[in-house]
């Protein structure tokens, strides 16, 4: 979840509490104290080169239940997998609990220490 700036076509970046690349945006979900956004670079090289880089319709800004759902997901996808499941449960599946002792029982998640 750390910032990144993506240079090229098609390219993608993500930033936090930082102002967002032009032309300013509505608001999207309810933001609180974190801002994030994403974007994509334009996928056209011509207008690369023109110097429009941004595919405007990409800009998103990420509320807080956005960040969150976004940092669960990325850690799905990491080695270590998620860490603290509790820190996600606000943006989980009511019966989250369950589903994950479902899966963990037909082995396709493994708890660390049994957590």
């Amino acid at each position: 979840m750390d910032d990144y700036l993506g240079f090229g076509t098609s390219a993608a970046s993500f930033v936090k509490n930082l102002s967002p690349p032009s032309p300013p945006l509505e608001k999207r979900g309810e933001v609180g104290e974190l801002t994030a956004f994403r974007w994509s670079n334009t996928k056209v090289i011509g207008e690369y080169l023109k110097g429009k880089y941004v595919d405007e319709g990409s800009v998103v800004e990420m509320s807080d239940k956005d960040f969150l759902i976004e940092e669960f997901f990325l850690s799905l996808r990491t080695d270590k997998g998620v860490e603290n499941v509790q820190k996600f449960a606000s943006v989980l599946v009511d019966d989250w609990e369950e589903r994950i002792a479902d899966l963990v029982e037909q082995g396709f998640v493994r708890l660390k220490n049994g957590k």
